[in-house]
């Protein structure tokens, strides 16, 4: 299990070192396990590998929209103590981490509705203590709040702060460079808000949690949201009142004792 943090790092522990826990516990502090984290250094993803796994890289996006591609051989030899995984600029934190192969196609998306979608190899592999590359160019005032896998069959479930959400087939995400300011994702207002996030979604998919500023979540079938085009506003998910969207997650019933839940970006 590789632990991302906003400040650049990467830390590995085994999955059987976490502490076991009910449904309902509370759960550790991930300060406790992992002591060599720093004040005020925060979670930001969480990646779960199998020794069989096909994936040749890791891709990681920053809020300034900076992309790297680096091989999952650079992280090897990681262990509690952490070592560097991106050099940030200044100002700007590691927000997303997925595993890729050279076949996918990765897909950005940000605050004020804009989408890119390039392949995995325009970005070339890079060592860990490198900045990466321009993944999706900003306008002033924007940043980046997700980013996705694209595979064949699979949705851009995005939710704005006002609680509008859609799901929008990667097919309609035409293939760009990197680097461009991308195409749009989604047609907002001041009904809608900013694009809060953004989840890859399949079949497979079953539920969403929509989680607000305050802490307040929602559970609801992934069923219940629209499939909808790119220049659309999607359909109210959730009533948000005077808080704001914060996040989402999807989750993934896999047996009564058991449930698979992909953490929010």
């Amino acid at each position: 299990l590789y632990v991302f943090t906003d400040r650049g790092r990467v830390f590995a522990l085994k999955v059987f070192e976490l502490p076991d826990a009910s449904r309902t516990a509370k759960g550790t502090p991930i300060q406790n396990i992992l002591e060599a984290m720093q004040a005020g250094e925060r979670l930001t993803a969480l990646v779960a590998l199998r020794d069989t796994s096909s994936a040749e890289h890791l891709v990681m996006a920053t809020r300034k929209g900076f992309i790297k591609k680096t091989p999952l051989s650079e992280y090897a030899n990681v262990r509690r103590a952490g070592l560097i995984a991106i050099a940030l600029r200044k100002g700007d934190e590691l927000a997303w981490v997925a595993p890729c192969t050279s076949q996918d196609r990765i897909l950005l998306a940000t605050r004020k509705g804009k989408a890119i979608t390039f392949k995995a190899t325009d970005a070339r592999p890079m060592g860990r203590q490198t900045q990466g590359v321009t993944g999706i160019r900003l306008q002033k005032g924007d940043e980046v709040v997700g980013m996705g896998i694209a595979r064949p069959r699979t949705e851009a479930l995005s939710v704005t702060e006002n609680g509008f959400g859609k799901r929008t087939a990667v097919a309609e995400f035409p293939t760009q460079g990197r680097g461009g300011q991308g195409v749009i994702l989604a047609s907002l207002s001041p009904k809608t808000g900013n694009v809060a996030a953004i989840q890859m979604v399949d079949e497979g998919t079953q539920e969403i949690l929509l989680i607000t500023s305050n802490g307040v979540v929602i559970r609801t079938p992934l069923e219940q949201v629209r499939a909808l085009g790119r220049a659309t506003m999607g359909v109210k998910v959730m009533a948000v009142g005077e808080t704001k969207i914060a996040s989402i997650a999807t989750f993934t019933p896999m047996r009564p004792a058991q449930t698979q839940l992909d953490l929010p970006r």
